[in-house]
């Protein structure tokens, strides 16, 4: 699917405006999502669930082909790669946001925990690259894409759901037999 996209893409579009064409619209659907549930207590409107499933979409699309344009076009570089991964890094905060716009975690340590751990994540594959020569997207079968078309389709539940039934499965009780937790 890529590929086939890839070389359908003009010779003069420049890779790194494929990048930056994927994540604007990303960050614009992070900026309403902060904008709509600032504190991730107030499930979103299903219009906004809908605009970041599409989102995100085009942003995973796109991003898995500027680097294939990059080289059919020969204009693959240390910089382009720079500007690629700095996107990514910043769309790691709109992918956050993507689940605790549904999760509604509200502002609680495992909201701070989850963003953290996935920042890190991001960091040690972009320092192990630096270090072996290898970036390594997936751990087993699971790997970045698989994660992305889940944040996908949980923002399409968001958006089926719709604020009512969101706000109500959100505010559900989960009881664990086993756990005497607080």
């Amino acid at each position: 699917f890529w590929q086939g996209l890839a070389n359908s893409l003009p010779m003069w579009l420049a890779p790194n405006l494929v990048t930056l064409l994927g994540f604007l619209p990303m960050a614009l659907s992070y900026a309403l999502v902060w904008n709509y549930c600032p504190f991730f207590t107030e499930p979103p409107p299903r219009p906004l669930a809908f605009f970041t499933a599409f989102t995100m979409f085009l942003y995973q699309t796109l991003d898995a082909v500027d680097g294939k344009q990059a080289r059919r076009t020969g204009a693959s570089s240390p910089l382009g790669q720079l500007f690629d991964h700095g996107c990514d890094c910043m769309a790691c905060l709109a992918h956050h946001s993507v689940a605790c716009m549904v999760l509604l975690p509200g502002g609680s340590v495992w909201t701070v925990a989850g963003l953290a751990g996935l920042q890190t994540g991001f960091f040690l594959a972009q320092w192990q690259e630096f270090h072996t020569g290898v970036l390594s997207t997936s751990f087993g079968p699971v790997g970045v894409t698989e994660t992305q078309f889940g944040l996908i389709f949980l923002a399409l539940f968001g958006a089926t759901m719709g604020e009512e039934g969101l706000g109500a499965w959100a505010a559900a009780r989960l009881s664990v037999p086993w756990w005497r937790g607080a």
